[in-house]
């Protein structure tokens, strides 16, 4: 079992808590673990990060390993996620946002199929307003799980240099 991690996970890291420059144990530990085939994403999210501009793309860009392609059996399930969205009465602007924004079905589909643990700074809500990362996890079975209890889990060791 690996972890998956979500777009936000490497945004909110970048900006708010392991910029690339001031805590590059963090990247480094992402880089590490990619290689053992624990902590990993999808090239979907992958995409998305190298939309920007900034160290975050140049980043992405240069670590295409840690990006896994999907799979036939992925694409079956995101096949079964669209139909539960599609039949759960979110409002119809909440479906074409999910529908058009590939990488949060692919997230879900990926950990499904291959037993993962999804990564999300998103939380769960029952909303039928915007089709939320956990709320499909819940109804499909998937694990899910924030960054700061992934780190707690695995216990990296972020050691300060001078």
């Amino acid at each position: 079992m690996a972890y998956i991690l979500d777009a936000n996970v490497f945004i909110d890291a970048k900006k708010k808590y392991y910029d690339l420059g001031v805590c590059p144990a963090f990247w480094d530990w992402l880089i590490q673990q990619g290689g053992a085939g624990r902590v990993f994403s999808i090239e979907q999210v992958r995409e998305e990060l190298m939309q920007g501009t900034d160290e975050l793309a140049d980043w992405a860009k240069g670590h295409e390993e840690l990006f896994m392609k999907l799979e036939d059996s992925d694409l079956g399930m995101m096949n079964e996620i669209f139909k539960w969205v599609q039949g759960q009465g979110f409002v119809s602007k909440a479906i074409d946002r999910f529908r058009n924004k590939p990488a949060d079905c692919s997230l879900i589909a990926y950990s499904k199929t291959h037993d993962h643990i999804l990564v999300t700074h998103e939380t769960f809500s029952d909303t039928k307003k915007r089709v939320k990362i956990p709320t499909v996890c819940t109804a499909m079975g998937v694990k899910f799980t924030d960054p700061f209890e992934m780190l707690r889990r695995e216990r990296p060791r972020f050691v300060l240099e001078n």
